[in-house]
């Protein structure tokens, strides 16, 4: 599990030192289907990275109606943008729709050796700024 969290691009930039301090802080949990691993409103100390299983991100109407966002699989993270933001907390609820094995990474460390490390912080930027290149195109090819 630590290899595919190393090469996830949250922590494929940060150096060796600073990643296995990160990774003693990391706690691992597995999770039934139907478990609720936070509600819309909770306090976001935490982001998770799915090792396996599946996570679904919803929204509940004003009428009772659950709106699923997205859902995560394995290899994939959810819940880390809050943890750059102001107010931290969750903007959607997380629910296991399958079994599944995540780590549980907490914000605030992983924060500080991104703001005490440029290179990692330039490393970061540079794979989120990819990422929504690639997003964009995706975007424009599906709708032309």
């Amino acid at each position: 599990m630590q290899e595919a969290l190393r090469n996830h691009y949250l922590f494929a930039g940060l150096d060796e030192d600073d990643f296995e301090r990160l990774v003693e802080r990391i706690g691992v949990e597995s999770v039934s289907k139907g478990e609720v691993l936070f509600h819309r409103g909770d306090l976001a100390e935490f982001f998770y990275f799915v090792h396996t299983g599946r996570i679904e991100l919803s929204l509940m109407s004003s009428t009772g109606d659950k709106k699923t966002l997205e859902i995560i699989g394995p290899e994939s993270t959810f819940g880390e943008a809050v943890a750059f933001m102001q107010a931290r907390k969750y903007p959607v609820s997380a629910e296991a729709i399958e079994d599944s094995r995540l780590c549980r990474i907490p914000s605030q460390p992983y924060v500080e050796i991104i703001q005490s490390n440029s290179d990692a912080s330039m490393r970061l930027l540079a794979d989120i700024s990819r990422r929504l290149h690639a997003r964009v195109t995706e975007i424009e090819y599906l709708t032309i």
